[in-house]
């Protein structure tokens, strides 16, 4: 059930995407298996985001996050702060932005004490996206540098290239907006 949502979700059938993890997520809840709603939580977070319902998202992230920290590995939890982050920021919720930063941050501390490149490329790579965001221009540039030598280094090449993208993206946005940063 759980790829079927997420194959609904990729071909942007959200509401059937919906159905699909409410219903792999009521089977986890019978099974009690704490992964699966975890998977869940955090499947129903990424398409509230797709909608452009970051408090929803956020609800759904928060429930993923507790299950991991009780259950789960800390990629698992790497990977939901980091999304969590992402949340915040999308809420648009001026005095919350700094929660999307610290939520951020601690998915870069998750995914190394999970030693997991991977978890620790991708946290890189979405706390560059956020502090683009908040054109904090060489900031973001950092982190996104970061994420592109760790995606080479585990061979990942799409987000390789999606980070040197990126980088080039951003001295763009920097250069245009006056700001030194």
């Amino acid at each position: 059930l759980l790829e079927l949502g997420n194959r609904y979700h990729r071909i942007k059938q959200l509401p059937r995407a919906k159905q699909t993890y409410e219903a792999y997520l009521a089977l986890a809840e019978a099974k009690n298996d704490l992964s699966g709603k975890g998977q869940a939580f955090t499947r129903l977070g990424d398409l509230a985001r797709d909608w452009g319902k970051a408090k929803e998202a956020i609800g759904h992230y928060k429930e993923a996050l507790t299950l991991a920290e009780a259950h789960g590995t800390k990629a698992a939890q790497a990977s939901i702060l980091s999304n969590l982050g992402l949340a915040y920021q999308e809420s648009n919720d001026i005095g919350r932005t700094w929660l999307a930063l610290r939520y951020a941050e601690r998915a870069i501390g998750a995914a190394e004490e999970a030693r997991s490149a991977k978890s620790l490329a991708f946290a890189h790579y979405k706390l560059g996206l956020l502090l683009r965001r908040q054109k904090k221009w060489d900031k973001a540039k950092n982190h996104i540098e970061e994420a592109r030598q760790l995606f080479g280094a585990i061979g990942n090449m799409t987000m390789m290239q999606r980070s040197r993208r990126m980088t080039e993206r951003l001295a763009e946005e920097r250069a245009s907006s006056g700001f030194l940063s």
